[in-house]
């Protein structure tokens, strides 16, 4: 359990480990009661394990449908508003983007969340290639934020998708 906990996540397939842990207890625990009740404790054990596995599948579909809306949406504002030419960054938006806009990254950290925390050498790399490379646009998702070394060469222009902030070059 404490595992599960480590990333600071909460995803409920992050709970499978445990869940298959729990399931041998209980199947343990079902070993030691009266042979005839076993069919009854069988039957509940499944039916909870069915109504978990779908509130599980429900929270994940909703999740799932909002993030390739919002992809959808960003990509083809990319494309609308850039060039195939272009170089775009990505920042704390789904790498997906780049597939669907048809459009390059500046950097070749396009899934940015292994950079951190591991070396400060991948973030600067990462930072650098952005100041250098000068993507024609910089998205930047939410709740999400840049060095002002990087941030001093843009410009704010609006807001799309699920609140992906979209930055232009000055």
């Amino acid at each position: 359990i404490v595992s599960t906990g480590m990333s600071g996540f909460r995803f409920g397939h992050y709970l499978l480990p445990v869940f298959v842990i729990f399931a041998i207890f209980i199947a343990k625990a079902i070993g030691c009661i009266k042979k005839k009740y076993n069919f009854i404790l069988y039957g509940l054990l499944v039916l909870w394990c069915c109504y978990f596995g779908y509130k599980q599948y429900q929270t994940y579909k909703g999740a799932v449908n909002l993030a390739v809306k919002s992809n959808v949406e960003v990509a083809k504002y990319v494309k609308a508003n850039t060039t195939k030419n272009n170089m775009i960054c990505l920042y704390g938006v789904d790498a997906s983007v780049y597939l669907l806009s048809e459009r390059k990254s500046v950097t070749k950290y396009i899934y940015q969340n292994p950079i951190f925390g591991i070396r400060p050498s991948m973030y600067d790399e990462f930072i650098s290639d952005i100041c250098h490379k000068k993507p024609s646009l910089l998205l930047v998702g939410k709740n999400e934020s840049l060095p002002v070394s990087v941030m001093k060469s843009y410009t704010f222009k609006e807001t799309i998708g699920n609140g992906v902030s979209v930055f232009v070059l000055k």
